[in-house]
């Protein structure tokens, strides 16, 4: 899964050909990291 931030706030995810481990738990952290800061955490 690729994350994908826009300026206009709209996060895309696509499926990636190849990703590795840490490119996910990157890509996770990311995520998790803006679905907190949209809930108000």
């Amino acid at each position: 899964m690729i994350l994908n931030l826009i300026q206009a706030k709209v996060i895309r995810l696509c499926p990636a050909l190849n990703i590795t481990p840490g490119e996910a738990e990157v890509a996770l952290s990311i995520l998790d990291e803006a679905l907190e800061a949209a809930a108000g955490g």
